[in-house]
């Protein structure tokens, strides 16, 4: 049995009760610098050289489909896909919805821009969204990276979170800053630490 790499995580827990209550969703360009290995695939008609031409690994349109239904084909990591795409992209949602490989047009991934995005996921772009609670999950990189590296991303997922409080928001909206490994215990950080 192979075990796969731990991934480092960073949880934020916010205090206001407006940001409990909505949503926050944000995505972080050039934070995460991710091994160049990660594959990316572009499902769309009308964008297949705009995608093969910003880098994505495989690139098509309805001939994906049957390959990932039939074939059980899950060799990369996101799917990106235009609008006029997404119908049938949806017949296959059963089966990326659970992986969470659906493309999402809040998360970017369906876009008429596939270009931008797919080069944005090659630079390592990272979507984050706090749950109910308030409490933000993401990641900070893979053990494999060094510390001077795995720090610059700590730094910045939380500065550039801290950047995207509210302006109705006062007082606190950091309150806890935790990191641990996919399985590992969390490790509580000092806040003040940061640049926040």
């Amino acid at each position: 049995m192979t075990w796969a790499e731990d991934i480092p995580e960073i949880s934020i827990i916010k205090t206001s009760e407006k940001e409990k209550a909505a949503v926050n969703k944000d995505a972080l360009n050039e934070a995460i610098k991710k091994p160049i290995d990660d594959k990316w695939t572009a499902d769309s008609k009308r964008a297949a050289e705009e995608a093969k031409a910003a880098g994505a690994d495989f690139v098509g349109g309805d001939e994906l489909i049957p390959k990932i239904q039939n074939e059980g084909w899950l060799d990369f990591d996101v799917v990106v896909a235009t609008p006029d795409m997404m119908p049938e992209v949806g017949r296959i949602g059963n089966i990326l919805g659970p992986r969470n490989l659906m493309p999402n047009p809040k998360t970017g991934t369906v876009t008429t821009k596939v270009g931008a995005i797919v080069e944005d996921l090659k630079k390592g772009m990272v979507t984050y969204k706090n749950d109910k609670f308030g409490n933000i999950h993401t990641v900070i990189g893979k053990v494999s990276f060094d510390e001077k590296k795995l720090a610059e991303n700590l730094s910045y997922v939380v500065t550039t979170i801290s950047k995207a409080k509210p302006q109705t928001v006062k007082g606190t909206f950091i309150e806890n800053i935790a990191i641990s490994t996919t399985m590992g215990p969390g490790i509580k950080l000092d806040k003040n630490s940061f640049d926040i």
